[in-house]
């Protein structure tokens, strides 16, 4: 039997000699009262689950609170950490740029200094080249003198030294 207001409204009892029957009414009550501690039961297992619910509902909180605040020491630490990778690849960009320049300089030094003495090479030969021409032009010429003055170039009209000279490379 369910305990509900229309339950006991539409309870009715015989009446005997203008009073109720006393048996019909202690069932009718025993029911009743079987039916309210069946309901204390009840009420009483509801509020245990509830407590339970709340106990847990209190437990699930704090470890919302718990993975809420890990999830955001975690999102911090990834962001610090993406930093500091940036940041050393930047570090190692910057050093191999320097490092790059560093090389360019040195290779363009190294060029300067290797055109530069190719140069003075060249004008040390240059120089030697008209050097030795000279002294071979005075030579020649000495010896063009002693051929002209020896009593055998005489006798054939000589030798013409501008001609000889012309053909000197």
């Amino acid at each position: 039997m369910e305990l509900t207001k229309a339950y006991i409204d539409m309870a009715k009892f015989e009446q005997k000699r203008g009073r109720y029957d006393a048996q019909e009414v202690d069932a009718f009550l025993d029911g009743m009262a079987a039916e309210a501690e069946r309901l204390q039961k009840e009420l009483k297992e509801a509020k245990e689950q509830l407590e339970k619910y709340r106990s847990m509902e209190g437990a699930l909180a704090s470890v919302m609170v718990t993975a809420e605040a890990n999830a955001k020491k975690v999102e911090e630490e990834a962001a610090k950490k993406a930093e500091e990778i940036l940041s050393q690849a930047e570090e190692e960009a910057a050093k191999v740029r320097d490092s790059i320049a560093e090389q360019e300089a040195s290779l363009r030094e190294q060029y300067q200094n290797q055109k530069d003495a190719l140069i003075e090479e060249v004008e040390k030969l240059s120089q030697f080249s008209k050097e030795y021409r000279s002294a071979m032009r005075e030579k020649l010429e000495g010896l063009l003198e002693q051929l002209q003055d020896s009593p055998a170039q005489q006798e054939s009209g000589g030798i013409d030294l501008g001609d000889i000279l012309k053909n000197l490379p």
